[in-house]
């Protein structure tokens, strides 16, 4: 590595810090401000005696005309904001996993829900839809308003703020992506408009990131977030009526032109699976992601395309262009250990190779700068095909357990769609395949 890229990463180290206490105060506004009305109104009250204690005018001042409203009115505001304050802070919160009664435990599968799960993390998805959502084309719509917070957690989030895990003080807020419609077979093919809001990074810590956390005070829990997830039914609550954040994310492995499927290791400061191996791009989407869709006319799936490929380059390096890349979606499920968060998975081939990735220093810790990579048993010129793809599918499956490394949830669930849908469409999409590298090659 060289120097400059030490200093590089060092700077988005200093600038990450810096928008993150800015984020953080924002946030929290109301009650940085009735803070400040504490400390600014006591401090205005005492200069104010104390100058006219020092002309010797101490109980006129206080006593008659201006002075005594001056006094009172600085008195009702510090004690106000002191009232306030102490309100949020007089009782303190606790936080803990459960270890029994989590959302997977208790949730009751529609007809053709699927679950695929690891010893700690699941997916809910539909087969049906999952075989969909790469071959259909839905209008993509926005909600006008963005998405607020709701009661209690808007009234504790100041101590969820500070209690929630994966939130360190070099965590920034920004602008994500709420989906509000489902993903049925019967929507996709009909070409239902799909929506989309637009909510931020600590509303999804303060909600699907705490769902199987219990939010307690004084014995008594304070915020059911895991109940908000379940109908009466003990199914999912579907996304139109779910009260959680619920931003759209995804993740994708990396086929290159020298036949190797990339994949990632988390870093320390991941929010999400530290040190646990990864899809070579995973994350939520970025709003501005739908902004540049729907300047372009795209659809909801050129909005997941776009949102999974973004994170794909920006973890792995990868220099290649979208529209020179083949992006397969695999589907969409709902992370069961998030409290329901949509997540999109998929598979993308490039005409670069293995030696063309290599980590920014910006992502070094989120990342682990080692690329990893798994070998296709084939030949460079031999072509590639659903059949090569899910040999090497089993492969990467089994590498947790060859290696001791521990397979974060996102890395299984793209392993299994992605045999899934290559066993429903492996003849067509030999041909893509066929003609996409044939292309990239000159043939």
């Amino acid at each position: 590595m060289a120097a400059k890229d030490y200093i590089l990463a060092d700077t988005h180290r200093v600038m990450r810090a810096l928008r993150a206490f800015a984020d953080r105060n924002l946030f929290l506004w109301k009650e940085r401000i009735d803070g400040l009305l504490i400390y600014a109104s006591l401090a205005l009250a005492f200069v104010s005696v104390g100058l006219a204690a020092l002309r010797g005018e101490f109980l006129d001042a206080v006593m008659q005309g201006p002075g005594l409203a001056l006094v009172l009115v600085t008195l009702f505001l510090a004690a106000r904001g002191a009232i306030i304050h102490s309100g949020r802070a007089r009782y303190d919160l606790h936080i803990d996993r459960r270890q029994t009664a989590r959302l997977r435990d208790r949730v009751t599968l529609r007809k053709g829900e699927e679950i695929t799960e690891t010893a700690d993390q699941a997916l809910l998805y539909d087969r049906a839809a999952c075989l969909a959502l790469d071959e259909t084309c839905n209008l993509l719509k926005v909600k006008d308003e963005a998405y607020n917070l709701p009661e209690p957690v808007r009234t504790w989030q100041s101590k969820l703020l500070r209690r929630v895990p994966g939130l360190d003080h070099a965590t920034f807020n920004g602008a994500k992506v709420r989906a509000l419609t489902d993903l049925s077979e019967t929507v996709l093919r009909n070409g239902v408009p799909v929506h989309v809001q637009q909510t931020c990074y600590f509303n999804d810590r303060l909600t699907n990131n705490i769902a199987d956390w219990r939010v307690s005070l004084e014995g008594r829990e304070v915020v059911p977030l895991s109940d908000w997830c379940l109908t009466p039914e003990s199914h999912l609550v579907t996304l139109e009526h779910s009260l959680m954040s619920d931003q759209l994310g995804g993740g994708s492995f990396l086929i290159t032109a020298d036949r190797q499927i990339v994949y990632m290791c988390q870093g320390a400061g991941a929010a999400e699976n530290p040190h646990r191996i990864a899809p070579a791009g995973s994350g939520s989407f970025d709003f501005a992601d739908v902004s540049k869709v729907l300047k372009s006319g795209g659809s909801f799936q050129d909005l997941v395309r776009a949102g999974i490929f973004r994170e794909l380059a920006e973890e792995t390096g990868l220099a290649a262009e979208m529209h020179s890349c083949l992006v397969v979606l695999l589907g969409i499920g709902r992370s069961l250990y998030r409290g329901g968060k949509p997540e999109a998975f998929a598979l993308v081939f490039t005409q670069d190779t293995f030696n063309d990735l290599r980590v920014k220093p910006g992502e070094w810790d989120f990342m682990r700068r080692q690329i990893l990579k798994f070998p296709l048993n084939t030949a460079p010129r031999e072509p590639l095909t659903s059949a090569l793809l899910l040999e090497a599918l089993d492969g990467l499956r089994a590498v947790p357990e060859q290696t001791g490394m521990v397979a974060s949830g996102p890395f299984v669930f793209n392993i299994d769609l992605a045999r899934m849908w290559l066993e429903a469409r492996a003849s067509a999409f030999d041909a893509r395949l066929a003609e996409y590298f044939s292309v990239g090659s000159g043939e």
